[in-house]
């Protein structure tokens, strides 16, 4: 027997279970998606397990495995490894399943945090917002960080490194604010709508946020989140170029040594600024601007969730193999690993064939 909704409820309010075109309900559960929501949830599993081992991982080299000159860039390396792994643990609580359709903006959460109520929900979903902007408002900060060292030939303070990042915390802090704003209460903009005509079909409707762009709410929460993430990759663009004229006018008298180093924080940095600007920002204004024209976005839009849990799991994993210190450690143990493994399967087989001809 289903358990149906005809009116709001304490945890949907803004929605409810409607009939389908011939009138009836569905006897069974029912989900639109299909297998794409199948495909969803094998994603959840795959990010949920290698993210976390990537995510750890470099956390444990930059905390054990930063040696000689890149020691002067452990905190800068610690703070960005610390984001990443509390990025990956709130993504995995999350598993988003997202939609637009006439100006709203709809957020399933099929993860852990689905079996809390909808208030605790609506909270850590905002922290998470907040999480994601940090991955955007940390960028600028390690350029800065950079771009001080080269220019005082040493590293900031501690006192000094905390301020910088203290500030991109609170720039990104809003953002947490604005969500639970948008996504708690833009809908009573429109009294008595149910909102849930706007989500795939879905038997019996499950708890949605449902974001409206009509709202003052929600317009404020895109604006400042758009020019939120264009200030922070103008900042960081202006210290990058400010840093490679430094370089430019070091090079010369730097050590070979000294150059490896700066060539691996470029890549380094590089990869700090792609991965988000193409999954994360490039595929957010992808349905922010739309969102303003009441555009309906489609299927597509489930694409930004994959995207989004993808992050944390790309950094790790790219910053590994960029940073040569950290490279050269998990290839040793890779290869000192194998053997053994080798090793161990050849026994067995040699078991096998012994009982084998033996019986």
């Amino acid at each position: 027997m289903l358990s149906l909704h005809f009116a709001p409820t304490t945890d949907e309010p803004y929605a409810w279970d409607y009939p389908s075109h011939d009138g009836q309900f569905p006897s069974e559960p029912l989900d639109e998606l299909g297998c794409i929501s199948v495909l969803l949830k094998a994603n959840f599993l795959l990010t949920t397990i290698i993210g976390g081992l990537l995510s750890f991982t470099l956390f444990y080299l930059v905390c054990f495995k930063t040696t000689g000159a890149l020691k002067n860039y452990r905190k800068m390396l610690f703070i960005c490894s610390v984001n990443d792994v509390t990025y990956w643990a709130f993504d995995n609580l999350m598993g988003t399943k997202l939609k637009e359709k006439d100006g709203v903006f709809m957020v399933k959460l099929e993860g852990p945090i689905r079996f809390l109520e909808r208030e605790p929900r609506l909270r850590i979903f905002s922290v998470y917002i907040f999480s994601a902007c940090l991955v955007n408002s940390l960028l600028p900060a390690q350029v800065y960080f950079r771009y001080c060292s080269l220019l005082r030939s040493q590293p900031l303070s501690t006192a000094k490194t905390t301020i910088l990042f203290l500030i991109s915390f609170l720039a990104a802090a809003p953002n947490c604010y604005l969500a639970y704003l948008g996504y708690g209460s833009s809908a009573e903009v429109r009294p008595g709508y149910n909102y849930g005509k706007l989500w795939y079909r879905e038997v019996p409707l499950p708890p949605v946020f449902y974001a409206d762009i009509r709202s003052t709410k929600q317009k404020i929460y895109f604006i400042y989140g758009g020019c939120f993430v264009c200030m922070s990759y103008g900042v960081s663009v202006f210290f990058g170029y400010k840093t490679m004229q430094k370089m430019s006018t070091l090079y010369d008298s730097c050590s070979e040594n000294t150059k490896r180093l700066q060539r691996q924080l470029n890549s380094y940095l590089f990869v700090q600024f792609i991965i988000p600007l193409v999954v994360c920002v490039g595929p957010m204004m992808y349905f922010v601007i739309p969102a303003f024209f009441y555009v309906d976005t489609g299927r597509p839009c489930l694409l930004i969730g994959v995207s989004l849990s993808w992050i944390p799991m790309l950094n790790a994993l790219i910053t590994m193999i960029v940073i040569v210190p950290y490279r050269r450690f998990l290839m040793r143990m890779i290869f000192s690993v194998l053997p053994d493994m080798c090793k161990g399967a050849t026994s067995i087989r040699d078991y096998k064939s012994r009982s084998t001809g033996s019986g």
